[in-house]
C-alpha cells in the first residue's frame, strides 16, 4: 500500500525537527547551533524544502513568535513562526512520538494545534496574546544593558512588537545581543553604561520612547530616571521620586511601618556618630547589625555581639559603605539568628493595581550573596505565604509603586516575618519565579 503525501512529509519533517524537540537546548547560543545542524540535514534529505527550511532558519534564529499566525494560515511555512525563546529549554508537552504520528492525520491542523499547546498556547490564549501584541505602549524601547537580561527584555519586546535597539560596547560587536535585536548601537567603553548622559543622548538619537535599565548598572539610580522623565523618555520602572525612597533603607522602612508591613526593632534615623551608636545598640539590645542606610548586595554591613565591637564595627560599616555607595550613613537595628531570607516578586501598574507572583527562599548564601534560590519556599505554609504576600501586595499599592519589584523579608524560628527592604527593578533571579 501505498503510502499518503502527508505522512511521508511529516515524516521528513520529523527527522528533521527531532533534535530540537528532543533535546533540552541549555542557551540560546546553543539551540541555534542544533537548530541550524538539523535544518542542514533536512535540506540535504529533502532538496524540495530548501526555501521553506532557510525561512524556518531565519524565525529559529530569532526564537521568538507570533502566535496568531497558526489560526490565520496554518502552513508549514508559517510553523517557524511558532519557535519562540522557550526552544532554548524544551518543547513542553510535545513528545517525539506525538509528533512522529502526526504524519498519519489528514491536516496539518493537528500537528501545529499540538505545536502551539506544547508552547503553552491554547486557542484562547492565543487571541488574547494577539490583542495584547496591537496595543503597542511604545514604538521603540532602548535597552540600557548587556547579556542575559538584554536578550531577555529583546524577547519581551519582539513578543510585543516592539523595536528593540541595544547598546554595545567595543568588545561586544560581535554579542548575541546585538545580533538578536532590530536596531544596535554602539556606546564606546564598557564605563559608558554607567553614563547617564550619554545613554539619554543615544535614546532621543535613534528616537526611542521608551529605555528598560534591565538589572545592575543604571537600574536603581534616580537620578537616571528624573533625567528620562525630564527628556519625555519613559524609565520602563518606577518614579525617580520612588526610586529615591525605596533606594534608602532607612525610609523605606518608614514607608513599611506606615502601611502595617512589620519591620525589625531598631534606629529608624541614621546613627549620627559612635556616641549615637552605642545609645542605641543599649536600647535595642545584642545581637544587633549596622547596615548601611543606601546598601545592598551584603556591604556595608556587620554584625555586633557585645559591646566592645561596636566602635570597629560602626567605623568599618560607615567606610565600605562610602566606598561602595558613595554615603557613609548607616543605621541599626536588632540581629534575627538562623533566618530564612524569602522574597515576593511583586508587579504594579499606574492604576493602582498590584499583584504578586509568589515568593523565592534565597536562604542559602555566602558572604551576604545569594547562592541557591528556590521556589517556593519549603519554609512557608499556605496561609504564611498568603499573609506575607498580602502584607506586600497592601504596602505596594500604598506607596503608589509602579513597575516591577520585589519585597524583601526576614523570616524567623517562630514564624514571624519582617520587612528588610525592597528592589526596585526586575531581579536577576526572576527567571525562578
Amino acid at each position: 500500500m501505498k503510502k499518503k503525501k502527508g505522512s511521508v512529509f511529516f515524516g521528513k519533517v520529523y527527522d528533521g525537527i527531532k533534535d530540537i524537540a528532543g533535546k533540552g537546548i541549555k542557551s540560546a547560543e546553543e539551540g541555534w547551533l542544533v537548530s541550524a545542524s538539523a535544518f542542514t540535514k533536512l535540506k540535504h534529505s529533502m532538496p524540495s524544502l530548501h526555501s521553506f527550511c532557510a525561512y524556518f532558519e531565519n524565525m529559529a534564529k530569532s526564537h521568538f513568535v507570533s502566535s496568531k499566525v497558526l489560526e490565520k494560515k496554518p502552513s508549514i511555512a508559517n510553523f517557524g513562526k511558532v519557535i519562540t525563546s522557550r526552544i532554548t529549554s524544551i518543547l513542553p508537552h510535545v513528545g517525539l512520538v506525538q509528533i512522529k504520528g502526526m504524519g498519519n492525520s489528514k491536516s496539518s491542523h493537528s500537528f501545529f494545534d499540538a505545536m502551539a499547546k506544547g508552547l503553552g498556547m491554547g486557542k484562547k490564549q492565543s487571541i488574547e496574546y494577539a490583542k495584547l501584541r496591537k496595543k503597542h505602549l511604545f514604538k521603540r524601547v532602548l535597552i540600557a544593558n548587556r547579556g542575559e537580561i538584554a536578550l531577555r527584555i529583546i524577547r519581551a519586546c519582539r513578543e510585543l512588537g516592539v523595536e528593540s535597539v541595544a547598546l554595545y560596547s567595543k568588545q561586544e560587536k560581535n554579542s548575541l545581543v546585538v545580533k538578536f535585536a532590530d536596531k544596535s548601537y554602539g556606546i564606546g567603553a564598557s564605563k559608558n553604561y554607567l553614563d547617564i548622559n550619554k545613554i539619554v543622548e543615544i535614546a532621543k538619537r535613534v528616537k526611542a520612547d521608551a529605555i528598560h535599565p534591565g538589572y545592575g548598572f543604571l537600574s536603581e539610580n534616580a537620578d537616571f530616571a528624573k533625567l528620562c522623565e525630564k527628556k519625555r523618555i519613559k524609565f520602563i520602572g518606577p518614579t525617580s521620586k520612588m526610586i529615591s525612597v525605596l533606594g534608602n533603607k532607612v525610609e523605606a522602612k518608614k514607608s513599611m511601618i506606615a502601611n502595617g508591613v512589620p519591620v525589625i526593632e531598631g534606629e529608624r534615623q541614621s546613627l549620627k556618630d559612635l556616641e549615637h551608636a552605642k545609645e542605641t545598640a543599649k536600647s535595642i539590645g545584642y545581637p544587633l547589625i549596622i547596615k548601611a542606610s543606601a546598601g545592598g548586595g551584603g556591604k556595608g554591613m556587620r554584625i555586633v555581639r557585645k559591646e566592645e565591637e561596636i566602635e570597629q564595627a560602626f567605623s568599618s560599616a560607615k567606610a565600605e559603605s562610602k566606598n561602595a555607595f558613595g554615603d557613609d550613613s548607616v543605621y541599626m537595628e536588632k540581629y534575627v539568628e538562623e533566618p530564612r531570607h524569602i522574597e515576593f516578586q511583586i508587579l504594579a501598574d499606574k492604576y493602582g493595581n498590584v499583584i504578586h507572583l509568589g515568593e523565592r527562599d534565597c536562604t542559602i548564601q555566602r558572604r551576604h550573596q545569594k547562592l541557591v534560590e528556590e521556589a517556593p519556599s519549603p519554609a512557608l505554609t499556605n496561609q504564611l505565604r498568603q499573609i506575607i504576600g498580602e502584607s506586600a501586595v497592601r504596602a505596594v499599592k500604598a506607596i503608589k509603586y509602579e513597575g516591577a519589584g520585589t519585597v524583601e523579608f526576614l523570616l524567623d524560628k517562630n514564624g514571624k516575618f519582617y520587612f528588610i527592604e525592597m528592589n526596585t527593578r526586575i531581579q536577576v533571579e526572576h527567571g525562578v519565579t
